[in-house]
């Protein structure tokens, strides 16, 4: 599986080779975010499946809901919410890294230069080990 995972993964990044680089950067950390924001959604609605089943049970036979239902959904719901605004951060930061590529050149600030050398040369590394198959 993981062996499948990684091909995969090379197959789209080859594919996406053809786009410049700071718009590149762009997509894959758009399509991360998105891929991985619904991925975490649906195991965490999938969470609420075995309680809704119980508490609907216990309805139905007029029963009281179990202690810390409602504690428990709360939290779930919470954690949704935290993804999202996590979400919304991760896009911002993909915008400013365009931005900040592009004012590299412009700009005479050493100390911010060095930092966005040092996040090129830490992506083109990424692009190594994923291309590589490491």
């Amino acid at each position: 599986m993981l062996n499948f995972l990684r091909d995969l993964l090379r197959a789209m990044w080859r594919i996406l080779l053809v786009v410049p680089m700071p718009w590149r950067a762009e997509l894959i950390t758009w399509i991360t975010v998105l891929v991985g924001y619904q991925v975490i959604y649906r195991i965490l609605v999938l969470s609420l499946l075995p309680e809704f089943w119980i508490t609907n049970r216990l309805r139905h036979w007029k029963l009281k809901s179990l202690p810390g239902t409602y504690a428990f959904d709360s939290l779930i719901e919470w954690s949704i919410e935290i993804f999202r605004v996590l979400r919304w951060v991760a896009f911002l930061v993909a915008v400013l890294g365009i931005i900040a590529w592009y004012l590299q050149p412009l700009l005479e600030d050493a100390t911010f230069t060095q930092y966005m050398n040092q996040l090129i040369n830490w992506w083109y590394s990424l692009e190594e080990k994923v291309l590589a198959g490491r």
